[in-house]
């Protein structure tokens, strides 16, 4: 089976927002923060986390079955007629 390109954008998107918050999870382990901007890159950091939760949530959930059973039906050609 193919991947559209629709499908390959979001597993790309998906990929790289997963990179993004283990990085920024990472990241401030090893760098220091400066304090007067500390509650500004903690606020990033917890909506990056929030974006990799989301994707983790979609293909991991009943989200990406949903979708994939909709597709399912949509290339599902009838076999019996419809009576009347």
């Amino acid at each position: 089976m193919n991947p559209s390109n629709k499908e390959r954008f979001a597993y790309a998107l998906a990929g790289i927002i997963l990179v993004i918050a283990v990085t920024a999870l990472v990241l401030p382990m090893y760098v220091q923060i400066p304090e007067n901007n500390h509650d500004a890159i903690m606020l990033s950091i917890g909506v990056v986390l929030g974006w990799g939760t989301t994707v983790v949530g979609y293909f991991f959930g009943s989200s990406k079955s949903s979708a994939d059973k909709n597709q399912l039906l949509a290339d599902k050609t009838p076999t019996d007629p419809v009576q009347p």
